[in-house]
């Protein structure tokens, strides 16, 4: 198995993002994409609109190797009920991903071709609906 230097973890609602090498931690809604599970039948949501207040602004770059995420999750939003079994595995993308539909100005970096700039997969982790 290739190390993909990017861990999930999850402690009670924060998943725990790790890296192998320092990474820009700034934007992670820009970076990172989540694929989801109930019962271990992938989940597949309707499209909604990006969330309200999120803008390109410029600010100070943080570098690490890690990042916990607050996540507050929503079990109606998937249909899951009391007991279900919940996967989601994480995909970062370094030089960020664009929803369909939104403006082309907001292109991809396409000519790196850097091992910084390869696209890696978390591993999966899972919980119960309380």
């Amino acid at each position: 198995m290739v190390d993909a230097g990017f861990r999930l973890r999850l402690r009670g609602d924060t998943f725990q993002i790790r890296y192998s090498t320092p990474t820009i931690l700034n934007d992670p809604r820009g970076h990172i994409l989540a694929r989801w599970w109930i019962n271990g039948e992938a989940f597949n949501p309707t499209m909604i609109e990006e969330p309200a207040g999120q803008k390109d602004v410029a600010e100070r770059v943080r570098i690490g190797r890690a990042l916990d995420l607050h996540v507050t999750f929503n079990s109606r939003q998937f249909g899951a009920q009391k007991g279900d079994r919940i996967g989601v595995q994480l995909m970062f993308c370094p030089d960020g991903w664009i929803s369909p539909g939104r403006d082309r100005q907001h292109q991809l970096r396409l000519d790196n071709n850097s091992v910084d700039s390869i696209s890696r997969m978390s591993d999966k982790v899972e919980f119960t609906v309380p």
